[in-house]
Parts: C-alpha cells; structure tokens; sequence
C-alpha cells in the first residue's frame, strides 16, 4: 500500500538527513540545495550571583524575556538547577564546583539572537552519517555581547555580587565597570558556549527551485505529492521560538495539501 500524499516534518536536521538519504539533493540537477541555508537562534547564559536565594531550579523557563528589536535579540531568563548550570557554566575545577555549591543563589539570562550566518547540513563519515558545519560572523559576535553586557548590568543593578559566562577560564566580572574589560574581544578564541533549540533552515522556502527546496505552497520542488511542514524550511532565523511560526506555516499549507489531486 503507497500513500498518495506524504508530508515530511521531522525538523531542520531530520527532514534535511531524510531528503539526502533518499539520493534527493535538489531539483535541478548539478545544483544542491537540500541541506543548504541552515542556521538558528543562537544563545549563550550568562550567570549572576546573588547574595540572597534566587531558586532559579525552582522557575520556568524564560519566565521573563526582553525583546531588543533593533538587535534582533531577546534576554530571557533561564531555568537554573543544578544539572542546567553544570552543561552550561565553565568545566574548570574549583570554580564550577563553587558555582554549583552556590546554585541556589544563582540567576540565569540568555541573550538569544536571530543569527545572520548560514551553514550546512552534510553528509559524512560520522556516526550519524551527517553533520551540521556551522559559524557565527562578527555581527553575531558583536550582537551577543551587546546581549551579554545588558544582561550582566541588569543583574548588577538587581543585587549580584559577581557576573559570569560560561567561557572556558571561569573568570567573573565583579562590578558594573568591569563587563566592558570582561566582555571585551568576545569571540571563539574564548571558548563560550553557543547553543540554540531552534534549528532552522536546510530545506528553504523559495520560489526559484534554484534557490530553495520548496516552493511557495511548500510543495517540493521536482518532486510530486511531497510537501515539508517544518522548520527546515524556514529561509532565515526569527530570533524567537519556533513553536507558533511552524504550527502557522503548517496551518498556510493544509489546504493546499489536502485540495491537490
């Protein structure tokens, strides 16, 4: 029994693998773009310690946010247990332990930004078969430390008595007139920790099938009776959860889906 309609939603990495492994790489022949445009909201914590009980393991999630939209950049404050802080404070002996001895006077933001780098998703010998190649530009940089710097003022006005990241030294700025020093030069060399949950891209939306994946109905291009409804198609990061744009995009192409001999 073969279906007469398949919709593809597994996610920018999944759905991209999927196409691939399927020998799909575009529709016109000689040009890839499956696995192409990828990117994401990009994010790093930074950490305030307070004098007094925060109980950030016992909050939710970006419980507040701050939206800076000429930055493309939100803060958002973080859920802070222990197991959270150890993934992502700094892996370096004494002060990690101090810092996850103290956790429960710890506070967590996270300036995320809608980055303006694209990468790839591509086929190798790793164990999955295929990996993400992928690097923020300097605006990315420069945007994150924008985000870094506010995020440590705010929690020097609200009482902290130390502000860190999770770069690789462990060190901490002390006071509102350090965070320039501290979050000067920001870049790979000092091993911070960018992360994001909101994969993008791989599959673009694009009218040109030299140029995207699916078209404007999210139709695959060159292919019949295939559509993609996920986040793979997004053409460049929203800075914001993915959760409601996806779910709207899915909603736009129901119909057309549904409506298609």
């Amino acid at each position: 029994m073969e279906a007469d309609k398949i919709v593809l939603a597994a996610g920018a990495f999944a759905s991209t693998k999927i196409l691939r492994r399927s020998g799909f790489s575009g529709a016109l022949p000689g040009v890839r773009t499956v696995g192409k445009r990828f990117s994401g909201n990009m994010g790093t914590p930074v950490f305030g310690e307070f004098p007094t009980d925060q109980y950030g393991a016992r909050g939710i999630q970006v419980g507040y946010a701050i939206e800076m939209p000429r930055e493309r950049m939100v803060i958002e404050t973080a859920f802070g247990p222990p197991a959270t802080i150890g993934m992502e404070a700094a892996q370096w002996g004494s002060a990690f332990m101090g810092l996850l001895n103290n956790y429960n006077r710890i506070a967590v933001a996270v300036p995320v930004i809608g980055a303006n780098a694209y990468g790839s998703i591509n086929a190798d010998w790793s164990a999955s078969g295929y990996t993400i190649s992928y690097k923020l530009d300097d605006d990315d940089w420069y945007r994150l430390t924008l985000g870094m710097k506010a995020a440590g003022k705010a929690m020097f006005a609200a009482g902290a008595t130390r502000v860190g990241s999770s770069r690789f030294d462990a060190r901490g700025a002390t006071c509102a007139d350090d965070l320039d020093a501290y979050f000067g030069a920001v870049g790979p060399l000092q091993y911070l920790k960018i992360t994001t949950a909101h994969l993008q891209g791989g599959n673009v939306l694009h009218a040109s099938p030299a140029q995207g994946v699916v078209d404007m109905e999210m139709r695959v291009h060159g292919i019949d009776r295939l559509w993609i409804t996920d986040a793979s198609i997004i053409p460049s990061p929203i800075t914001v959860n993915l959760q409601m744009t996806v779910m709207a995009l899915a909603h736009y192409a129901a119909p057309g889906i549904v409506a298609s001999p």
